[in-house]
Formats: C-alpha cells, structure tokens, sequence
C-alpha cells in the first residue's frame, strides 16, 4: 500500500511518472525522483526469493475505502516477459471486497452480484440509501430528520438531561442523534498511552482526595488551610499518580511516570491560586467535591436536570461553583454565545441546591490563563449569560422534539475524536455538502 511501502514521501511531486515519461520521448530527460533507499530495499526483497517471487497489494485500505497501490507493482508488471490471464473479480476480491466494489460501480452500470455472500440482502438494502446520501438531495430520516415527536423518550417529562447532552446538540445534531437517540457507541480500545480524558480523570482523583478533608471540616480552601492542602498533595499524589496506568489500564507507563513531576508542579500552583481566589472574594467553606446536584428549567414539562461538579464553595450570601480543566482554555465568547452552557447549568443547580441569591462560576485551569474570567449573577453584565442558559436549553429541546437532527457541525473542522464520523456525510463527503 502506498504510504506504507514504500515509504510516504515528505513531499509531493510536481510531476509524476507518466509526465516524466512523456518528456523524456521528447527529448528532455529529468532525474529520476529520489527513491534510492526505497529501490535498495524492493531489489534486495526481490533477490530473497529462490525460484518464485509473489507481490500483492491491499486493494481496500483500514478506513474501507480504495488505497492506493505502489508504483513498484507497476515497475514489476512491466519488467514481466509475458502475462498472466488476469483472474475474475470473484477470484481476485473477497466477498465483502467485491460487495464493496460492485455496490459502489452501480452507478456505472455495474451488474454483477455476489454469490454466496451471507449480509448481500443488507448491503443491497442499504446501497440505495448511502447513495442518496452521497448526493445532493435531502437524505430525510437517514440523515436525522424525523418526524416531530419521533424521540419521545429524550423529551418528555421523565427525560433527565445533562449539560454534555446539552452541548452535544449545540456542536452537532447528527452527533447528539448517533449517541442518544439511536444509543451508539464505539468500542472500548485498550489504551496505547493515556489520552486527555484520562489524563483529567486522573487529576480530577487528586484534587478531590486533596480538597474533600475541607469539605468534611467546613473549612474554605484559603490562605489559612493552604500550609496542609499542599502537604496532602505531597502525600497522596506521586502514589495516585504512579498507581493510574494500572487503575485505568493505559500504556507506557514510564512516560507517564515521567510527566509526573510536572504535572504535580502544576497541581500545586493550581491550589495556590484557587486559595489566593477564595481569600480575594471571601469564600468561607468547601461544601463538597464531585457533588451530584439535581434541579429543573421552566418550560412544559419542565425540563429536569442533573450535573456532576467538581467543587462547590460558600460565602456570605452566595454559592461559587468551580469546575476543573486539564485542557485548553474555554473561551468566555463561547459561553456569552450560548455555545458553551456546563458553566451556566452548574449555576442555576448550585443556586437551586444551596438556595443562595447570588452565584459565581468559573473555570479552574490546571495551566494558569493569561486572561482568567468568572461569571457573577450580581453583575448586569453576568446575569443574562447565567439566565439565558435555560431559554438555549428550552430551545434544544423543542428541536430534538421536532426531530431535527441534520448534519450541522459548528466547529471549523469536525474533531477526530467524534465517534459518528464514519456515518456523517459531512465527514465522508464534503463539507460543502449543504442541505436542499
């Protein structure tokens, strides 16, 4: 497979062979491209065998799709003093290859069928649909546009959401439609190395063992109760840390125990800025970590809610809602724009929960920002973000509740690590792949 063997060059070429070639029959002969080493290695092969050499190429790359084959099969076939009847499709293909390959020349006239193939009556089946798919004409249900009322059971008055569920619609309809409507799921990998979300699981585990004895004494964590946040961290963290390849199965271990130090620094500054925050605008307890707050929006039925925060603090007339972040930073113009809605859901729950007239919202990174922000319901400006949460909500809802699911990504490009890709035209297609 090209990219394979040989290896994938670093660079493309402005010209490729048949090009060359066809200067060279008029009299301007270029050098040839540098593949040398490449050359060195097939001819090295090719002298291994004794009394017969075989070459075969994968003709369906790990994606499913055609992969191209190397230029070295065409160097071979032409070095051949006579050829081979080439073999059927029914001989040279497996099954699914041919299914594959003869679904997708249909539109070309194609008429042979395979034999014998036991899922053939579904690939037939779904043929249709995937080229309706692949045009430019409305897709309708297999797209994610339903009927109204066609996903009762995500809208109505027992249907708890989430913020997460909340800001999968936001990000893209046809994602939140794979995951909670038809309840897909991609399966569990074992784990080469630890990915982000492990990463911050990890962390979140820290702080919590670190912050819950404060939580436990009704103390805040500040200036004063610092001196011991700091010597928890000492303690329990290099063991948590080195304990989490093998409490949540990931490789690479020694790069992991590497980064330790690092992170640990950071930990550290981390809780020396929250302290010195608490102490800035009067925080007076922990009322507890990775706390499971309930609560509900207007609307008919109620919209029901449920979060799971990582810290939750007090003071003199107000709840502080801290949510933790291992990652990049979370833009305020996202949450202005309603694009963002975990922060505002946590508030309007800490202020249900705690029954508090005012709230205050904010991330905590574990690398400082240059530019940090919070959001206060006792600012003009701060409020209507917080309220205006519940109308995006309410507005999330009516749409799933009219079954509108299309394509829609709101990201300049969709992220890989979406786990309905391989289904999305946008995807697949084009992203300028537009609705009729």
């Amino acid at each position: 497979m090209e990219g394979q063997f040989p290896a994938p060059r670093l660079s493309g070429d402005l010209l490729d062979e048949a090009a060359r070639e066809h200067l060279a029959e008029g009299g301007l002969a270029l050098p040839p491209r540098a593949r040398a080493s490449e050359d060195e290695l097939w001819r090295s092969a090719r002298s291994r065998s004794s009394g017969r050499f075989s070459a075969w190429r994968t003709r369906l790359g790990e994606d499913g799709r055609p992969a191209a084959g190397s230029y070295y099969l065409q160097t071979l076939g032409r070095e051949l003093p006579e050829r081979v009847a080439p073999l059927s499709a029914e001989q040279a293909a497996s099954r699914r290859e041919l299914a594959i390959s003869v679904t997708a020349a249909w539109a070309r006239g194609e008429t042979r069928r395979p034999g014998g193939y036991a899922p053939w009556p579904l690939v037939r089946a779904a043929a249709p649909v995937e080229q309706r798919r692949r045009s430019f004409e409305d897709a309708g249900a297999f797209e994610g546009r339903l009927a109204p009322g066609g996903v009762l059971w995500l809208t109505g008055a027992e249907a708890q959401w989430s913020a997460s569920r909340l800001e999968t619609y936001q990000l893209c309809p046809f994602q939140f439609f794979g995951r909670y409507a038809l309840r897909l799921y991609e399966p569990d990998e074992e784990l080469e190395a630890a990915d982000a979300a492990t990463r911050g699981t990890v962390v979140h585990e820290i702080l919590q063992a670190v912050v819950e004895p404060l939580a436990k004494a009704g103390r805040p964590l500040s200036a004063e109760t610092l001196d011991g946040s700091l010597a928890r961290l000492g303690e329990l963290a290099p063991g948590m840390w080195e304990g989490a390849p093998a409490r949540h199965g990931f490789g690479r271990a020694a790069l992991w125990r590497l980064d330790g130090e690092r992170v640990l620094a950071q930990l550290e500054g981390l809780l020396r800025s929250e302290a010195a925050w608490n102490d800035e605008h009067g925080v007076t307890r922990v009322v507890g970590t990775e706390l499971e707050l309930t609560g509900s929006l207007g609307g008919d039925p109620p919209l029901a809610l449920g979060a799971h925060v990582d810290r939750l603090d007090e003071g003199e007339g107000f709840v502080s809602v801290v949510d933790y972040k291992s990652g990049g930073e979370i833009s305020r113009r996202d949450v202005e724009s309603g694009r963002r809605l975990q922060l505002q859901v946590y508030a309007e729950l800490a202020r249900q929960h705690r029954g508090a007239p005012r709230v205050l919202a904010r991330y905590a990174y574990l690398r400082p920002q240059e530019s940090p922000w919070h959001l206060d319901s006792a600012e003009a400006g701060d409020e209507p973000i917080l309220t205006g949460a519940a109308e995006a909500a309410l507005e999330v809802r009516e749409r799933v509740r009219g079954g509108s699911f299309q394509v829609r990504p709101e990201v300049p490009v969709c992220p890989r690590y979406c786990a309905f890709q391989h289904g999305c035209r946008v995807n697949q297609f084009s992203r300028s792949k537009q609705w009729s």
